[in-house]
Formats: structure tokens, sequence, C-alpha cells
């Protein structure tokens, strides 16, 4: 189950970043499904998962074309609620094809959609293996979860890759922390990465993993051992999405049980897949995509 964002993103396709007071010949437009909870939904349903989404979207177009999407792809949307007094969060992005990134203009309602302590949401929640969290769902729904979840011994897994206030205090009670290398040094003030891991390890989470760009991601093992998984060297169109998809396969992975490193390469793989196609749903890759290139012997590039 995955709690927390759902948007419908236009992205903008060109071949460098647009000059001030410039003009500038789009290669494509493109809208896809996007959102950090939404998006790691959709890739670890495509890979076989059976997944739920709880999120928020409007009796709008755009809320109407999220709707068919997510249930296309096979995600139980019976907790998306659809709201008629406030708009589906669209945004713009701008992928920059020549650099390989991207830039989002966020519509403000982005950072203002928080999920509260809606009734449905915990028995669902309690039933499930693993309860996915983004941010702007997190602070709404921790004090009513998360102690039902660990009575029931669903594993929570939050996605911390943005800065949110009051983290630390829910620690003993998430299990997958996932976050970016840049966030573990700003939040424990460590400027080694294992430090940083390794406090964050100890105040509570049995699994402590970072993605590191285009140099791969790395975790903390169970015997508190720092493994590191390089990326997978593929040409890159866009890079929307691939860290959302790279935390849906990663709990995937963790579900069929993989150990931490393997899971490491096999969400790693999804994630460079993914930036192969434009779009944060569009990108999501199926379970024979990922099994293709790890087969493949493709290369690697990056280093810890």
């Amino acid at each position: 189950m995955t709690i927390g964002i759902c948007t419908l993103d236009h992205i903008a396709c060109v071949p460098d970043f647009p000059r001030p007071d410039g003009r500038l010949d789009m290669t494509g437009l493109v809208t896809s499904v996007g959102g950090i909870a939404a998006v790691a939904g959709v890739a670890a349903a495509r890979l076989g998962a059976r997944v739920g989404f709880a999120g928020t979207i409007g009796a709008d177009d755009a809320g109407r074309i999220v709707h068919s999407a997510l249930r296309s792809d096979g995600v139980d949307i019976t907790l998306l609620d659809v709201q008629r007094d406030v708009d589906t969060p669209s945004c713009i992005v701008i992928s920059n094809r020549s650099a390989g990134t991207r830039s989002i203009l966020n519509d403000p309602n982005v950072v203002s959609y928080g999920l509260h302590a809606r009734a449905e949401i915990l028995p669902v929640a309690t039933q499930a293996r693993y309860v996915h969290f983004d941010f702007s769902a997190f602070h709404g729904l921790a004090q009513d979860v998360l102690p039902h979840c660990r009575e029931t011994g669903t594993q929570i897994s939050v996605d911390a890759g943005v800065d949110f206030s009051g983290i630390w205090d829910y620690l003993p009670s998430i299990d997958v922390y996932a976050s970016t290398d840049d966030q573990i040094k700003a939040i424990t003030g460590e400027t080694e990465l294992a430090r940083g891991m390794a406090l964050v390890r100890a105040a509570g989470p049995r699994v402590v993993v970072a993605t590191l760009g285009e140099r791969g991601s790395a975790g903390l093992t169970a015997d508190g051992r720092m493994v590191f998984a390089p990326a997978f060297d593929v040409p890159v169109i866009d890079t929307l999405g691939a860290g959302d998809v790279f935390h849906g396969a990663l709990l995937y992975a963790l579900l069929k049980g993989r150990n931490l490193e393997d899971s490491l390469v096999f969400s790693n793989a999804a994630a460079a897949l993914s930036c192969q196609v434009v779009g944060g749903r569009n990108g999501c890759p199926t379970l024979g995509d990922v099994e293709a290139l790890l087969a493949a012997g493709c290369p690697r590039k990056g280093q810890l």
C-alpha cells in the first residue's frame, strides 16, 4: 500500500534549457501521472505486487485521467478519494534532453496536499505487508497508523528524500527508511554517508537506503555492513520519477525476500529503465523488462 501525492504532470521535452527571454522549440510534450507515492505504487504493481493507493484527486478532467491510469495499471484505488471542491494537482516539468535533467514547477496544491486520518485507511494499512508513505501523507497519518501497524506486523516504509520536520521522533516506528545521500547527511550532520546512515539505523529502521543519483545506491545490511550498487549505464532521456520507481522496486524486492544488496541492484535496474521513457508513470518497467536488463550484463557506472 502506498499513501500520498498523485499529480498529473505536463512534461515539455527540450533539447537544452531555455535562456531568459529566449525561444526554443520543444521536441515533445508528454502527459503522465506523477507524484511520489503514486509512481512508487505503479512501479510495484507493474513488477507484479498487489498494491493499493490512498490519495486525493479532484472531480475534474485531470483527476479522471489519474483515476483511469492507476486502475489500468492494476492499482487498487478503493482509497483514492475524489473531492469535488479541490483541483487535482498538476505540475509543469521541463525535461532537458542534453543534460539528462528536469526542472519541476509544482502546483501549489502539491505542497499542501496532506492526507488526514480517514477511518477507512487504518484497516487496510494494518492488513498490508508494507505501507509506503511520502512526506505529504506522513504527518497527517503517522500518529494514527504507525502504532497499529507495529502491533499487526505491517512494515512501514518512508520516502525521506525531501526534508520534513519531526522525522527523528518517528524513526523507532519506521522499518524502511529510503532517502538520498544529501538528505541523510543534512539531517544527521555527518559528512560521511556511512556514519550518517548508521545514526539513522541506530534510531530504529531495520533497512536504511540512500539513492546516489547517477552513482547508484547504498544501504546498510543487518550486520551493519555498507553495501553499494552502482548505477546501470543506459541512455538517459528523462529522470522524472526515477527515485519513485526505485522505491517501488525496492519494496517489491524486499517483499520477494531478496537480500539488501540484490534489492539495490534490482531497484537500480528499474530506475535506469524508467530514465529511458518520459514521465513518472510512463517509465515504470515490467518485471520482464528489469530481468532482461539484469540478464544483459549492462555496464555499470558510479562509485561510493
